[in-house]
């Protein structure tokens, strides 16, 4: 814990419907003492080849190469200007044949354990997707193995990325408004292999159709 500036990055990844609220949102902690800027300088390499990294099993719903990614310092009062925007230039890799929006990967990270304090709230978690059909093993309905692989060495990837700089990876905790915010290192985390269901992601309909007189 440190009293330190704590920043979290908000990655919006647009739908090809051009609207708002059909784009996919991750949020990251980070923790630096060195402003802003650096902050930004430190994590959009690494953040873009952590996408980039299991390009060729995203879904073709989403427009990838104009992610977007916002920065705030959690010091400054709500509701919260960003301290930067700006293009998240992910690869345009992507696959044709998708697996419904709702369908997700949940990436599990969390803080070294350390007595008397909650470890629940020391993890985080980013749920990942869309997907492409190519991601799913078909026989079991279950997430492909080689895929998840390759997340988590991107992840692992990240984290040793941003180790040789001025900002952490960390996870930001606040258990109600009125407490203060604190953040911990992340020093690792995981991936199960099952699906998950972010229900907000789902397409609205097209059309109805009804049965009866």
């Amino acid at each position: 814990m440190s009293p330190m500036p704590i920043y979290r990055c908000q990655v919006a990844i647009p739908a090809d419907t051009g609207i708002g609220r059909d784009a996919v949102i991750n949020n990251w902690g980070f923790f630096s003492a060195q402003g802003s800027a650096a902050v930004l300088d430190d994590i959009d390499g690494p953040l873009k080849a952590f996408y980039d990294g299991w390009a060729n099993y995203r879904g073709g719903l989403q427009d990838w190469k104009n992610s977007r990614l916002k920065l705030y310092d959690m010091s400054q009062p709500v509701p919260r200007a960003p301290v930067a925007d700006v293009i998240l230039p992910l690869s345009t890799a992507e696959q044709t044949t998708n697996l419904p929006g709702e369908v997700a990967l949940c990436l599990s990270f969390q803080a070294a354990r350390v007595s008397g304090l909650s470890q629940a709230r020391r993890r985080g978690r980013i749920y990942l997707g869309p997907f492409a059909t190519v991601a799913n093993v078909s026989s079991t309905g279950r997430p492909d193995s080689t895929m998840r692989t390759a997340i988590l060495a991107n992840a692992q990837s990240f984290l040793t990325a941003l180790a040789g700089t001025s900002t952490g990876w960390h996870v930001i905790s606040q258990p109600t408004p009125q407490s203060p915010m604190t953040s911990a290192p992340v020093v690792g985390g995981w991936m199960d292999d099952a699906w998950d269901t972010q229900r907000r992601r789902g397409v609205s309909p097209l059309t109805r159709v009804p049965f009866g007189a």
